[in-house]
C-alpha cells in the first residue's frame, strides 16, 4: 500500500512507465488470494486488465483464479491469451497443458507440453505429465519412453517410478517393471500406489 503511493493503478494503463504499477496490482491480486480473499484478488486484476490487456501477469493470475474455482474454460482464455503475448515461456505451456489434462483433451496437452519442453528442456513436471498423457491415450510404449526420461532427469521421483513400472507391464515388460517397482519403493512411493502398481503387475502376469 506504501508503494502504490508512488505507482497508483491509473499509471498502470499509461503507455510507457507502467510496469511497475502493473506489477503492483498483480502483487496485490496474488496477495489477496493467498489470504483466502477470492473476490478481492478477482476485483484487482480485473481491474488491471481493463487497464492493460497486454500485461501477461494479469492473464497468468486470472488463470490460477479460474482454475482453482475449477472453471478450466474461463483459465484457459487466459492462458492462451499469455502465451499470445509472450509465447517463449515455458510455463505458460505447460500450464495451458494442465488445463487441457483437465479438460480431457489430451492430444492438445501433449502438444503444449511439448511446447514446454521447447523452452524448459528437461522438466520434471512436463516430462510427468506427458507420460500421463500417454497413460489416458493408452499409448504405452510411448508412456514408458517418457517415464523412462523422467527418471533419468529426476531418479528420485518416486512417482515417475511408479508410472514407469505400471506403463513397463502394459507392454510386458514385466521384469523392469518390477525392478521399476522396486526403485519406487527405495525412493519413497507410497503404500498405496505400491500395493495398486502389484495388483496390475500379478493380473497382467496371470495372462501370460
Amino acid at each position: 500500500e506504501r508503494l502504490q503511493r508512488y505507482h497508483p493503478e491509473e499509471e498502470c494503463g499509461r503507455d510507457e512507465e507502467f510496469f511497475l504499477a502493473c506489477n503492483l496490482m498483480n502483487s496485490f491480486s496474488i496477495a489477496f488470494d493467498r489470504l483466502g480473499l477470492f473476490s478481492r484478488a478477482m476485483e484487482t486484476v480485473r481491474r488491471g486488465l481493463d487497464l492493460n490487456d497486454a500485461f501477461t501477469p494479469f492473464h497468468l493470475t486470472m488463470a490460477k483464479l479460474y482454475r482453482d474455482e475449477r472453471d478450466l474454460d474461463r483459465a484457459l482464455v487466459h492462458m492462451n491469451r499469455a502465451i499470445e503475448l509472450n509465447p517463449a515461456r515455458g510455463f505458460a505451456h505447460e500450464q495451458r497443458g494442465r488445463l487441457l489434462f483437465g479438460l480431457r483433451q489430451y492430444e492438445d496437452a501433449g502438444a503444449a507440453f511439448e511446447d514446454a519442453l521447447q523452452f524448459e528442456p528437461g522438466k520434471r513436471t512436463t516430462l510427468f505429465y506427458l507420460g500421463l498423457v500417454e497413460v489416458q491415450l493408452k499409448n504405452w510404449p510411448e508412456a514408458v519412453a517418457h517415464f523412462e526420461r523422467l527418471v533419468r532427469v529426476s531418479p528420485d521421483f518416486a512417482l515417475g517410478h511408479v508410472f514407469l513400472a505400471q506403463s513397463l507391464a502394459e507392454v510386458g515388460r514385466l521384469d523392469e517393471a518390477r525392478k521399476a517397482k522396486r526403485d519406487a519403493a527405495d525412493y519413497g512411493a507410497t503404500r498405496e500406489d505400491l500395493r495398486l502398481t502389484e495388483i496390475r503387475l500379478r493380473e497382467l502376469e496371470t495372462k501370460l
